[in-house]
């Protein structure tokens, strides 16, 4: 991995808006991931609202007829994953699970309806990738692993560039 793609995981180069997004969605939810796991509720609000924050600027990225509010919801879905993952709600997971799978492909042909062109079926298996990835993490690091996120590290790095390509 190069030291310009580490930056870019980490947060610690400077990019543009469009290719810093995913990579500064994914270590929000990580962080929020990790707040939940030492049990600090003020620390949880806070990373939820940077989250919330976040996708809000996803809408300032995407076009006009695109700025539905879908990346909100898929933050509050992925926060949800968390909270039912650490209570061991099999039915809520499955539940919030396949909302987020729907709300991936929402976002997408959004997105194919408000950009001529757009690869729409390329960008929805990125999001439901990014969607089964992170669920992947979530589980992984609830049962204790330390295993490293490479997958999902390279998923958002396609989303990056796929973003900075499309929007």
């Amino acid at each position: 991995m190069t030291d310009f793609i580490r930056g870019l995981v980490a947060g610690t180069v400077k990019v543009s808006p469009k290719v810093a997004w995913w990579p500064s969605h994914l270590r929000g939810l990580l962080r929020h991931l990790h707040a939940t796991q030492v049990r600090t509720p003020e620390a949880t609000i806070g990373v939820i609202e940077d989250l919330v924050k976040g996708a809000r600027e996803w809408e300032t990225l995407v076009p006009k007829p695109a700025k539905q509010g879908l990346m909100i919801e898929h933050v509050r879905l992925e926060t949800a994953l968390v909270d039912a993952s650490r209570k061991n709600d099999e039915k809520m997971i499955d539940q919030i699970g396949r909302k987020l799978f729907d709300n991936a492909t929402e976002i997408a042909a959004v997105m194919g309806i408000a950009v001529v062109e757009f690869p729409e079926e390329i960008f929805r298996r990125l999001l439901r990738d990014h969607v089964g990835l992170y669920a992947m993490s979530v589980r992984r690091k609830i049962e204790g692993s330390r295993e490293a996120n490479l997958k999902l590290e390279g998923n958002t790095l396609q989303l990056a560039a796929f973003t900075a390509e499309w929007f």
